[in-house]
């Protein structure tokens, strides 16, 4: 058994990678997508360092992620160090050694940050490039596998620890539900003095640097953010094939805005609900509830979306979450998480 690091000349690696992806979770992939999928996640990381690391046991990968190693702190609360797109069997062994094996390169690399911790995800994002912020692909909802009780519970075994849950809802829409489509009168009116505005690709070039500012206030406190720049929002419209939105606006003041990728497949159009933001001084006014319900009017009403997945929602963030279940309780929806991992050496495991 030993570590391998991928190169674009590892065909036959990739090949691996690929098999072990669909085994485990149920879907096809192909080597040379999967090697873009990576390599783009590598290209698109704020990290300095990012290294596609696996396990081999008998000439086959057994266990996989993308190690990221930088001296500093990229995502708000989160260390220098961490890992994503782990594929891998439940095994102690194999992720043991894919531990260690990464330790191993940390302590080579950025020996002061071994003992710093390793921070990432068990779902397997390779096929959902929805979960980069530039969108350079089409997303995929509702397709992000669940977390594996199986692995969290050997990754726990070896000591990593829950650090949060994030939150999707998935929602069928009911024409019963007017809840979601229907601005509450009361909070409309506490607000009159705001003016609501329908964003698209074609308008949403005159408004981009106030979403960039907003986005960046609403989230700069919050667990794993990380700044965002006009140029990735731009880059995520043009990207997106259709998507709308809505802003608040006060005296040429943008308050807050919500926005919706929209796509389609044989059961119609459907819809995720991705970046959102409302600045702190108009939070608990009712703001929010009324840019979900004047967007969901115009996705299910106008444009007939019928399915949209919300996401992502940190677990503690219970304002946000009862909001949005309140909003939705007219029609059928569940939850899926996606939990994050955190691991301290302290010694627990010895450098390979």
């Amino acid at each position: 058994m030993d570590t391998s690091f991928l190169s674009s000349e590892d065909a036959c690696l990739w090949e691996h990678l690929a098999k072990l992806y669909a085994s485990e979770n149920h879907l096809s992939i192909t080597a040379s997508e999967i090697k873009a999928r990576i390599q783009t996640a590598c290209l698109l990381s704020k990290h300095k360092i990012n290294i596609p690391a696996a396990i081999m046991r008998d000439s086959k990968i057994v266990a996989f992620w993308v190690l990221h190693i930088d001296s500093q702190n990229h995502l708000n609360g989160v260390g220098p160090c961490g890992f994503s797109n782990l594929i891998s069997i439940a095994n102690e062994r194999d992720l043991l050694a894919l531990v260690n094996g990464s330790l191993a390169l940390i302590n080579q690399i950025s020996p002061e940050n071994v003992n710093a911790g390793l921070t990432g995800p068990i779902h397997t994002s390779v096929l959902v490039s929805r979960g980069l912020r530039l969108f350079e692909d089409d997303f995929i909802p509702f397709s992000m596998p669940n977390n594996k009780k199986a692995l969290s519970d050997v990754l726990m075994s070896l000591g990593f620890v829950k650090d949060k849950d994030m939150i999707e809802i998935v929602y069928e829409h009911c024409d019963d539900n007017t809840i979601l489509v229907e601005s509450n009168n009361k909070i409309l009116k506490r607000l009159e003095e705001i003016e609501f505005i329908k964003i698209t690709k074609e308008n949403i070039e005159s408004y981009l640097e106030d979403i960039t500012d907003c986005y960046n206030i609403s989230w700069s406190n919050n667990w794993g953010y990380s700044a965002a720049s006009v140029t990735e929002f731009r880059l995520a419209a043009k990207n997106l094939s259709n998507f709308i939105g809505m802003i608040a606006v006060k005296n040429n003041c943008l308050l807050g805005f919500t926005m919706m990728a929209l796509d389609e497949d044989a059961k119609g159009v459907y819809g995720r609900a991705f970046f959102t933001g409302v600045l702190p001084n108009y939070r608990r006014l009712g703001l929010s509830p009324i840019l979900t319900t004047k967007l969901a009017h115009i996705g299910i009403i106008d444009l007939e979306v019928k399915r949209f997945s919300v996401s992502w929602m940190l677990e503690e963030n219970l304002m946000v979450l009862r909001t949005m279940k309140k909003l939705l309780q007219g029609g059928s929806f569940f939850e899926r998480s996606y939990r994050i991992f955190s691991y301290f050496p302290l010694n627990k495991l010895q450098l390979a």
